[in-house]
């Protein structure tokens, strides 16, 4: 695989110059081949990869990502289902950092972030076939992992969004049906979500409707016993003494 030509860069170029929303997703290693499209965002990507301390769980390739309160507050479903579940993250098998330096009017809102004991890893190629071992020279700590750019264009006044993402595989159909142990991975609501946010929420449609204010009662054991004697005895009795008076009122004439 070669680097993006800056002949070959001219047309994504355009698109975002002309504001239109679009996924950037990288994998560790391959930060150079889309640099070109990138480095006008102000967007770039570290070295090496994202990898957590030896675990039985987990492999340390596969990162666990957290989200963020940013991302919470712009999916209020995502928050529900953190509310719900804790321990739902995004899985994210082979993740590079993304870094961001304004410019252009972009402004970045960080979505996904490693824990804190996560390091980037310089030297280790794989971490399934060898331990990574972390070095003094080596960045540790919550690093991002995705971001979400937008900016209001001048002349049409629409907001431009991009979600960049240090993993391109957290979206594949393999990940997005991949159970974790111990965690819950939430990668395709993540996914459906953004796509909601890229498309300034015309879809996926949302059909879901307030929470009505009506939805219950309460009856303790004595009234209870009340109103089993209205339904059961009450009830019917005041309704054979309607037909027993229609059928009188009928004779009658």
């Amino acid at each position: 695989m070669w680097p993006v030509s800056s002949t070959h860069a001219n047309g994504p170029r355009k698109y975002i110059d002309n504001g239109g929303n679009l996924i950037i997703a990288c994998e560790p290693g391959r930060a150079g081949y889309i640099a070109p499209v990138v480095e006008n965002l102000g967007v770039s990507f570290m070295e090496g990869r994202v990898v957590n301390p030896e675990s039985e769980d987990i492999s340390q390739g596969v990162i666990m990502a957290n989200c963020t309160p940013a991302l919470q507050e712009l999916v209020p479903t995502i928050a529900e289902i953190l509310v719900q579940r804790p321990n739902a993250r995004v899985s994210m098998p082979g993740v590079t950092g993304v870094e961001f330096r304004p410019t252009k009017g972009f402004e970045a809102e960080v979505f996904l972030t490693s824990d804190s004991l996560c390091w980037n890893e310089l030297t280790t190629v794989n971490p399934a076939d060898e331990i990574a071992i972390h070095d003094e020279n080596e960045t540790i700590g919550p690093m991002p992992l995705a971001m979400g750019l937008s900016r209001v264009m001048e002349e049409s006044g629409k907001v431009q969004k991009i979600l960049v993402l240090g993993d391109a595989d957290c979206i594949s159909n393999g990940e997005l049906m991949r159970g974790r142990l111990n965690y819950v991975a939430i990668n395709f609501n993540l996914i459906t979500e953004m796509f909601a946010w890229l498309s300034d929420y015309r879809y996926p449609i949302d059909d879901r409707r307030a929470e009505t204010t009506d939805y219950g009662f309460g009856l303790d054991l004595n009234k209870a016993k009340v109103w089993r004697l209205v339904f059961v005895v009450g009830l019917p009795l005041l309704l054979l003494l309607s037909a027993v008076l229609i059928m009188v009122r009928r004779k009658s004439k």
